[in-house]
């Protein structure tokens, strides 16, 4: 695709982003869980509770009817095993992945944490963040300040893995916080630790794994790339038959202070029940400047896709 090309697109984005933003994970966004390969949960002690869609190869730990090995596992939409929708989901996935992982970076993290604890980063604005750390950390309660940004937008890159510590959370705050949009795009594991109450979207390049108790109330778990393999859930605690249950939810609990104020969701029946006033969609990309930016790497990934398939005919 010629530059001049890209410029066009980027007007056109420009003009059109603030009235119909596209949706960068395109065939993919109705999923909450898209595995590469697996997606696994306990067949006992495991409640948990996937409120939209869930692709995988196969799967484990899940009710009657949704084509799993049996188990509490609740899926409230389609599960695709293997099928056509899951491999053009999965194919939009990877290329949403690769879009944001290519996205410029306005500020490196390295070497530093996320969230409250001392001497991690706090009170983001809206931006691109990477780190070429072995492992980014995410400690306490991770604030995202969209200030007076109508539709604030985070993108956050990791070269390798990404860990949330136990009761861990993310809060959006600021007049566009109903709007607002967040991405994880981790370079290879992301592990939720025990009671993380996470909002955002995880694309990981090789695994989403859950611990006990870890939610992700608004947002979602995709696996991506060649090397990516399973989203693993832990379930509500491989000790008793109590405790808090995992979950990803396709739709957002949202307060006065932000999506969920960190707080868990519990479940009955699997029935979520969330902690604010109501629910709202799962938001839509942002800024101009930052959505152009990924939907342009989207556009030229997939040009040079069809370009290599011609050439290989």
């Amino acid at each position: 695709m010629k530059v001049g090309s890209f410029s066009v697109l980027a007007l056109v984005l420009s003009i059109t982003a603030g009235s119909a933003r596209a949706d960068i994970l395109g065939a993919s966004s109705s999923f909450a869980v898209l595995a590469t390969t697996t997606v696994t949960n306990p067949t006992t002690n495991a409640n948990t509770v996937i409120t939209g869609n869930m692709g995988d190869v196969s799967c484990t730990g899940f009710v009657a009817g949704t084509g799993c090995t049996l188990g509490p596992g609740v899926v409230s939409g389609t599960v695709s095993n293997g099928n056509a929708v899951y491999t053009t989901a999965l194919a939009d996935s990877n290329l949403a992945y690769t879009a944001l992982k290519n996205t410029p970076s306005t500020f490196d993290f390295t070497g530093f944490c996320l969230g409250s604890s001392v001497g991690c980063l706090d009170n983001l604005a809206p931006g691109v963040y990477s780190t070429t750390s072995s492992v980014a950390n995410l400690m306490g309660a991770l604030t995202l300040a969209g200030g007076a940004n109508l539709a604030p937008l985070w993108i956050f890159q990791t070269a390798a893995g990404f860990v949330t510590a136990s009761n861990s959370s993310v809060l959006v705050n600021g007049t566009g916080a109903t709007n607002a949009d967040i991405y994880f795009a981790v370079g290879s594991q992301a592990t939720l630790g025990d009671n993380t109450a996470f909002i955002g979207n995880i694309l990981a390049g090789t695994a989403v794994v859950f611990n006990p108790g870890a939610q992700i109330t608004c947002g979602r778990a995709f696996t991506d790339t060649a090397a990516g393999t399973q989203v693993t859930f832990a379930g509500n605690n491989p000790a008793t038959t109590g405790g808090t249950p995992n979950l990803v939810s396709g739709t957002c609990a949202q307060s006065t202070s932000g999506y969920n104020s960190g707080v868990l969701v519990t479940s009955t029946g699997g029935t979520v029940v969330g902690a604010g006033p109501g629910l709202t969609p799962v938001p839509e990309p942002g800024p101009v400047a930052l959505l152009s930016a990924v939907l342009l790497a989207i556009v030229f990934l997939k040009s040079r896709k069809a370009r290599v398939n011609s050439l290989s005919v």
